[in-house]
């Protein structure tokens, strides 16, 4: 006789699954509510083309571990001070690298997670941050409250994070460089700025 149905769906072992959710990556080809997407390939790579998202979904897809479009990547640097700040920015990007470890999995299901979702994001969010510091610049020229920040995240980075540190490093290079830029800019026009000496400009009167 043939076998019965279960009266109820099996459970699929979703535990990695839940854990990905929790990461808030979207696997998923349907559509939520703050993410709309275009018609495009399976989900299993990269999301489908996006038509509209919100701030943190663009953040994201930006930094999704299947990889991001170069492209992407230099549209949103280029537009995103039109509807946030580099503050806050940064201050997802950092939320973004601390990716949450899933809850009552197996070991072996966290390392799966870690080697498949927790290192490719934090590799692209300092991808992105090298890009950001390398080819926008003027938004820490500007700004010396974002550099700060972004040297303390990137000093945590430094000295937490062993197999995150030579990429690390490398950016701490980039943004001292820059605040040493922005410290001479800032000698030289506070020196052009100087009122005349008593003397004038051809000795004493």
């Amino acid at each position: 006789s043939p076998t019965p149905r279960p009266s109820s769906p099996i459970p699929h072992p979703s535990s990695l699954i839940a854990a990905l959710k929790v990461a808030q990556v979207t696997l998923n080809p349907n559509p939520n509510r703050n993410t709309v997407l275009l018609p495009g390939r399976g989900e299993l790579k990269l999301p489908r083309e996006l038509k509209g998202a919100t701030l943190t979904k663009l953040v994201e897809r930006l930094t999704h571990p299947a990889g991001v479009e170069p492209t992407f990547v230099t549209a949103f640097l280029l537009t995103y001070r039109s509807f946030t700040t580099p503050t806050t920015l940064l201050q997802l990007l950092r939320a973004r690298f601390a990716v949450p470890l899933p809850h009552n999995v197996s070991e072996a299901e966290v390392a799966l997670f870690h080697s498949c979702v927790v290192k490719p994001i934090r590799l692209r969010v300092l991808n992105v941050t090298k890009h950001w510091l390398k080819h926008y610049r003027f938004d820490f020229d500007e700004d010396s409250t974002l550099r700060d920040a972004c040297m303390t995240f990137i000093s945590e980075i430094c000295d937490t994070h062993a197999s995150y540190a030579p990429l690390a490093r490398t950016l701490r290079q980039e943004l001292t460089l820059i605040r040493w830029r922005a410290a001479s800019s800032a000698a030289v026009a506070a020196a052009t700025a100087s009122p005349p000496t008593a003397n004038g400009p051809n000795g004493p009167n």
